[in-house]
C-alpha cells in the first residue's frame, strides 16, 4: 500500500467514519412505494424537485404511464406520486437528466409500442408542470434511452437503443426552443438492441459508446475517431453472450480505466469485462454470477459502503433481486447476497440514497406484482457514519450529492453557518485530486454546486468510486460519489 493512499484512507476515515465492512452487516427492510403501478419496466431515482433528496421515476409498461414520487421524508419515507405522461404507448424505460441546461431535472423515456424516444421539459411550479417533445418517432421498439454529452459541446446529447429496427443512434442537441435533433445512426444491423452507453473506453479523452443486442447476443463498442459527423469503428467484444440484455460502464476495479458490467438473459449471467488497454482494447472476461435466472439488469454501486464496486442484479423470471459483494482479490472474489426472491417479475433495479442517511438503499420494480418497492439499507452501527456527524461545527452540513450513482452531473449541497472560504473538491478513492470545484468565499445559508464528471483538465472522469470533501473554518466532511456512464 502506497504512503499517500494509507494517509487518504487514513484521512477518509476519521472524516466519515468509514469503517472495515462485512457484507453480512448490511441489513435490508423493504418497503413499497407503489403497488398500482401496472407493469413497472423502469425505474430512475434522481432529485426531481430540486429539495436535495432523491426522488423517484418510473415507467409503466402495461400503463402506458410515465410517473415520479416525490420524497416527501419520515421514516419510514412517504411518497407522493404524480404523473408525467398516460399515453406513452409501452412505456419502458426512464431516464433523468437537465436536457435543456436550466439546471432543472428533465425526465427522458422510451416508449415499446409508441416506437419513440421522448422527453419532457421540467416546467418548474407546485406541482411540477412538464412539456413533452419527441426525440425520435419511428424507432422501432424503443428500449433504452440515455443522456450525456457526447460530443464534448456542452450540452446534453441522446442516445438510444431500438428493439425491433436493430438500432444505436444518437441525436444531437443543437438547441433552440424547442430543442433541435441531430441523428446519427451507428448501427442498424444490431439484432434486438436493448441497451446504450457511453464512456470514454480507450482513454482518448472522447466519449466511446457501448451496446447490448439480445438476439445478436453481442455487446460491441464504437469507438469514437472524431470528426464532424463524427466516424464511428464498431467492434465487438463478443457475439457469445446469450440474450444480451443490458450493459453499464464503470471501473470495476478501480485500476483507472473503464470497465464493463452486463446482463444476460437467456445465459443467466451478470458478468463483467475489465479493460485490459491497447488498442483495439482487451477485455477480459469475469463471471459473477452464471446462475442467475433470466437476469435482465446489473448495476454497479458501492452498496456495503466499503470503498468498492459492488454489484446489483434482477432475475425475471425467478422474481429474484439480489446484490454480489466485492471482495476483492485478482480475479475480484464475489458474495451474492439475496435481497427477494419472490418479487413478482423483477424487472428494473437501481441503487441510491434515498433517504439520505448516506447508505446505499435499493430501489426496483415487479414489472407482473405491479409494484415499486425501495429496500432501506439497515447496516449496522458503526458503518457508514456520515462525515457531518456531531463533531460538526453548527449549522454547518455536507449533503449527499444528488443524483448519487450519476450521470453526467450530479449536485452538491452544503449548507454554512457564516459566511466563509471553503475548498470543495472531488478525490479519486487514491486520494488524487479529481477537480476543485470551490475555493473562495460563500455565503451562509444553502450552497449549491455541481459536478460534470470531468476533472481539472476538462477530460472526463472514468466511471467509478469518489469523494466529495469540504473544508471550511472549524468543519470538515466527505461523502461518496458513484459515477456512471
Amino acid at each position: 500500500m502506497s504512503s499517500s493512499w494509507g494517509r487518504f484512507m487514513l484521512v477518509l476515515g476519521l472524516l466519515t467514519g468509514i469503517s472495515s465492512v462485512c457484507a453480512a452487516d448490511v441489513v435490508f427492510t423493504p418497503y413499497s412505494i407503489d403497488t398500482a403501478f401496472d407493469g413497472p419496466a423502469g425505474v430512475y431515482a434522481c432529485d426531481v424537485d430540486g429539495d436535495g433528496d432523491n426522488d423517484v421515476l418510473g415507467a409503466a409498461a402495461n400503463a402506458n404511464q410515465i410517473a415520479w414520487w416525490r420524497n416527501d421524508g419520515g421514516d419510514p419515507l412517504v411518497w407522493t406520486r404524480f404523473l408525467i405522461a398516460d399515453a406513452f404507448g409501452g412505456a419502458i424505460f426512464v431516464y433523468g437528466g437537465d436536457v435543456d441546461g436550466d439546471l432543472r431535472m428533465d425526465v427522458l423515456g422510451a416508449g415499446w409500442s409508441r416506437n419513440q424516444i421522448a422527453w419532457w421539459r421540467n416546467n418548474g411550479g407546485d406541482p411540477i408542470t412538464w412539456t413533452k417533445q419527441a426525440i425520435m418517432s419511428g424507432f422501432t421498439q424503443a428500449h433504452e434511452v440515455y443522456a450525456c454529452d457526447l460530443d464534448r459541446d456542452g450540452d446534453t446529447d441522446v442516445l438510444g437503443a431500438g428493439a425491433g429496427n436493430n438500432t444505436i443512434a444518437w441525436w444531437r442537441n443543437d438547441g433552440g426552443n424547442p430543442i433541435v435533433w441531430t441523428s446519427q445512426v451507428l448501427s442498424s444491423t444490431f439484432g434486438g438492441a436493448r441497451s446504450v452507453r457511453a464512456a470514454d473506453l480507450d482513454g482518448d479523452l472522447d466519449m466511446d459508446v457501448v451496446g447490448a443486442a439480445l438476439t445478436d447476443n453481442e455487446l460491441t463498442w464504437w469507438r469514437n475517431d472524431g470528426g464532424s459527423p463524427i466516424v464511428w469503428t464498431e467492434i465487438t467484444i463478443t457475439n457469445t453472450f446469450s440474450g444480451s440484455h443490458m450493459v453499464r460502464t464503470c471501473d470495476m476495479d478501480l485500476d483507472g480505466d473503464t470497465d464493463l458490467l452486463a446482463a444476460a438473459y437467456s445465459a443467466d449471467e451478470i458478468t463483467w469485462w475489465r479493460n485490459d488497454g491497447g488498442n483495439p482494447v482487451v477485455w477480459t472476461k469475469q463471471i459473477i454470477s452464471s446462475t442467475f435466472d433470466s437476469a435482465v439488469t446489473a448495476c454497479p454501486s458501492d452498496i456495503d459502503g466499503d470503498g468498492d464496486v459492488d454489484v446489483l442484479g434482477a432475475g425475471q423470471n425467478a422474481n429474484d433481486i439480489a446484490w454480489w459483494s466485492n471482495d476483492g482479490g485478482a480475479p475480484i472474489v464475489w458474495t451474492m447476497h439475496m435481497l427477494d426472491d419472490n418479487f413478482g417479475g423483477v424487472w428494473p433495479a437501481y441503487a441510491a440514497d434515498l433517504n439520505g442517511d448516506t447508505k446505499t438503499d435499493i430501489l426496483a420494480g415487479g414489472n407482473s406484482a405491479d409494484e415499486i418497492r425501495w429496500w432501506r439499507n439497515d447496516a449496522l452501527s458503526g458503518v457508514f457514519t456520515p462525515g457531518d456527524g456531531a463533531a460538526q461545527a453548527a449549522g454547518n452540513r455536507l449533503y449527499q450529492n444528488s443524483p448519487n450513482p450519476f450521470s453526467p452531473t450530479t449536485a452538491i449541497r452544503f449548507d454554512l453557518a457564516h459566511t466563509s472560504r471553503v475548498h470543495l473538491a472531488v478525490y479519486d478513492v487514491r486520494g488524487r485530486l479529481v477537480k476543485t470545484l470551490i475555493n473562495g468565499g460563500r455565503q451562509a445559508g444553502a450552497n449549491w454546486i455541481e459536478w460534470d464528471g470531468s476533472d481539472n483538465r476538462g477530460a472526463a472522469a472514468p466511471p467509478g468510486l469518489y469523494f466529495s470533501r469540504i473544508a471550511t473554518e472549524g468543519f470538515q466532511a466527505t461523502r461518496p460519489l458513484i459515477l456512471v456512464r
